[in-house]
């Protein structure tokens, strides 16, 4: 297991320790002002039972394979940083996240298939474990909640997680509290894709700009 922290990802406040031009465009961004909230552990209402059976409907239409690319900006406690980002999802127990800052000459790989997950671009190699968070964390120091984040960049809860809260805003997912993160959705596409995704909780958070989705993963 990893302890050190690599300190090149990591920005000062003017980006001064990874210059990206990326530490500056991932631009903080609010969810439509949600309509109708609601709390799927008490909430009775006709209108919340509607919305959240229509997105769970919505969601089982999602299984196939998709990718994108895009940009992250990343946060734990006072430390913060960008990068590009491309993520493929094969399947169902099959992805890949390619993470890369170009200036600061750092990548990583993370492939998980079947609960077995590899992380490269370590300086000291190739590392393996059950859980794909867990190796982001102990190699780069950040949260990053790769497996629920599977799910919230499609628009839909994890459903491996029970859900606390939803917000809708005329009939769409706006927000959603999930796992002790609080995710929004300030923008989506034309077909009602996510273009920006914003999770966050107390000493984390990671800010998505999706800038290109592809149908089928390569």
């Amino acid at each position: 297991m990893i302890r050190s922290i690599p300190r090149s990802l990591y920005i000062a406040s003017a980006c001064g320790l990874l210059a990206l031009s990326a530490c500056a465009s991932v631009p903080r961004a609010s969810a439509p002002t949600p309509t109708l909230t609601c709390d799927p552990r008490v909430s009775r209402m006709a209108a919340c039972v509607q919305q959240i059976e229509a997105l769970d409907a919505h969601a089982a239409t999602l299984a196939g394979p998709w990718a994108f690319s895009g940009r992250a900006a990343i946060r734990h406690a006072s430390q913060s940083g960008s990068v590009d980002i491309d993520w493929t999802n094969a399947g169902p127990a099959d992805y890949t996240v390619a993470l890369s800052a170009p200036l600061a000459g750092q990548a990583w790989r993370l492939h998980e298939v079947a609960g077995r997950a590899t992380l490269e671009g370590l300086k000291g190699g190739t590392r393996s474990g059950s859980d794909g968070a867990s190796l982001l964390r102990d190699a780069t120091g950040f949260e990053i909640p790769v497996g629920s984040l599977r799910a919230w960049v499609r628009g839909v809860p994890d459903a491996t997680r029970p859900v606390d809260r939803y917000l809708f805003a005329n009939g769409v997912l706006v927000g959603l509290e999930q796992g002790g993160w609080h995710i929004d959705y300030p923008e989506r596409d034309s077909s009602g894709l996510p273009r920006r995704i914003n999770a966050a909780r107390p000493d984390d958070s990671v800010r998505l700009a999706i800038d290109r989705w592809n149908a089928a993963a390569p």
